[in-house]
């Protein structure tokens, strides 16, 4: 066997900087490969009832609200929610195993640790990466 046609096809770069290059980009193909990155489509919705936490996570469309994620994920998870829409926004009937005639100032919503008025939750546009939060104001 001729060793010395091995040794010029496996020269290393003279430039080390081309080395740590490719060493880079093979990682990222491999991290892409193995799905390291989460989809980069989804968003993720917590609603917390007395400390009972449900999560979801989903894909979202153009124009999608934070309404329509809770319809989503509620209608998935068998869970209660039942609201109507008003000239002033939501107004929250029945969440879990909350029910009354109104109950939207009885939760928190946040969406990525913000605060947002509930009776808004029909206006505000969701993109991939958010994350959407509902307590009860008991857990407070």
């Amino acid at each position: 066997m001729n060793y010395k046609s091995l040794t010029l096809f496996f020269k290393p770069p003279k430039d080390p900087r081309i080395l740590a290059l490719a060493t880079l980009a093979l990682a990222l193909v491999f991290m892409l490969v193995v799905n390291v990155f989460p989809d980069s489509r989804k968003a993720t919705l917590v609603i917390d009832l007395d400390g009972q936490k449900r999560i979801f996570e989903g894909e979202t469309f153009k124009g999608m609200t934070i309404l329509d994620a809770i319809n989503i994920s509620t209608n998935t998870g068998k869970i209660t929610f039942i609201y109507a829409l008003t000239a002033d926004g939501v107004n929250i009937a029945a969440l879990g195993d909350y029910s009354n005639t109104s109950l939207t100032d009885k939760f928190l919503f946040y969406l990525n640790s913000k605060p947002i008025a509930p009776s808004q939750i029909n206006k505000i546009v969701i993109k991939a990466g958010d994350r959407i939060e509902i307590k009860a104001r008991s857990q407070l």
